[in-house]
């Protein structure tokens, strides 16, 4: 077990890295706030419509919900690691970009502590960033001269979580969950004057905390409910910046700053409810989320915050029990809506998605699985500033369970 920790402990801090150092997006829409929120989570909720924190934590990590925790096995130890793969189309009636982009999605790991309650920590991106505009075309003041510019955005948040479950009687599980939130954003605009170049290159970096809790209630074997609660926080941040300007190949800085103190970003209280209900081989999940940004009274450059509402819904369809077969499958469709936080020029920026997936074990014993899950999504509208994305998103996680602190009866 000591082994098997140290391992994770040095994925986490290496993922950390690989999360700041590719573009886990490419849309135009991470331009806004900290980047685009990051829509996967662990395991097969990506497939049911990001919806399922009335999961229970039996058979896989549910990173949606930490109460699900409190029904984790005693001796067992699960290890999920995701991977994400998207292919992003935008464009309005000027012009139109297809971009792909490549990167880690999660890694985590969950054990019980005693035969009521568990523990599970796990980095995955927050908010991720990625959006380039070439030929951006801006007046010079106090002129009718104009000059070009390419501006270019990578980076993103990450979130380090520590959940604990744990269940106050036979039917009722509580939890609590804390995340460290941390990155770096870039920003780097290229201009050119004539046959000279200006660059101009912002870093800014945040940090911060933030905290929830999780319930799940099963009124009976086949009905349960849930809800989870996330409590406003906010980011501090600082930034750091660079002005160098290049004449004839030669660059030479003209102002460089560090430490500047940001504006402190504020996170919004969030809710969700949800439902799950088993029928035989089939599972059906249903969640609703409510996110209160207007009490924030917080805006973006060309929009402002607003009151957010999200609707996912998924269905699992498990292989009938045989022991005899070599290999079991779960299949899973679902759907997800969520009308957007911001607003811009009076429209919000919404986004919906067709999800599927197809979990495949991989041992005999049936207790590990790959889980690939396939979206196609659309965000935003088509207006004089704004563009209409479609994207595609294929991400595959590998979930490890396995029984420790057993001892073996035979060789």
């Amino acid at each position: 077990m000591t082994n098997s920790i140290y391992i994770f402990f040095a994925l986490l801090f290496f993922n950390s890295g690989i999360c700041q150092l590719n573009n886990l997006t490419a849309s135009p829409y991470s331009l806004f706030g900290l980047g685009k929120i990051n829509e996967y989570n662990i395991g097969i909720t990506n497939s049911l419509g990001r919806a399922g924190i009335a999961l229970s934590g039996e058979s896989e990590l549910n990173g949606l919900n930490p109460s699900s925790l409190a029904t984790t096995p005693l001796n067992k130890f699960f290890f999920d690691f995701g991977l994400k793969s998207e292919y992003n189309s935008f464009g309005n009636s000027n012009s139109s970009s297809k971009i792909p982009s490549f990167g880690f999605s999660n890694i985590s790991i969950g054990l019980p502590l005693d035969s009521i309650s568990g523990i599970s920590i796990s980095l995955m991106p927050y908010s991720e960033v990625g959006y380039l505009f070439a030929g951006v075309v801006n007046n010079i003041g106090g002129s009718t001269e104009t000059y070009q510019s390419t501006i270019n955005g990578s980076g993103g948040i990450n979130a380090v979580s520590v959940n604990y479950g744990r269940k106050m009687n036979k039917k009722l599980n509580l939890g609590i969950s804390t995340h460290y939130l941390f990155g770096t954003i870039k920003q780097m605009e290229m201009v050119q004057l004539e046959f000279d170049y200006l660059t101009l290159e912002d870093k800014s970096y945040y940090s911060g905390f933030d905290i929830g809790a999780g319930m799940q209630y099963q009124l009976n074997p086949h009905l349960s409910v849930a809800s989870v609660l996330k409590i406003e926080s906010r980011l501090n941040g600082t930034k750091d910046r660079q002005v160098k300007k290049i004449v004839d190949q030669t660059p030479e800085d003209i102002e460089q700053q560090k430490n500047l103190r940001l504006k402190s970003y504020k996170m919004p209280t969030e809710i969700t409810i949800g439902i799950k209900y088993n029928f035989r081989t089939f599972n059906f999940v249903s969640d609703y989320k409510r996110s209160f940004y207007n009490s924030l009274n917080q805006s973006d450059a060309i929009g402002r915050y607003t009151d957010a509402n999200m609707l996912g819904f998924g269905i699992e369809k498990r292989s009938a029990s045989d022991r005899r077969a070599e290999r079991d499958f779960r299949f899973r469709v679902g759907y997800n809506y969520d009308d957007g936080n911001l607003r811009v020029n009076g429209k919000k920026i919404a986004t919906s998605a067709i999800t599927a997936g197809l979990g495949i074990s991989l041992d005999n014993r049936k207790q590990s699985y790959l889980n690939i899950s396939y979206a196609y999504s659309s965000r935003g509208v088509v207006s004089n500033i704004l563009v209409k994305e479609y994207y595609h998103t294929i991400s595959l996680n590998f979930d490890f369970s396995d029984i420790w602190f057993v001892k073996r009866r035979y060789d």
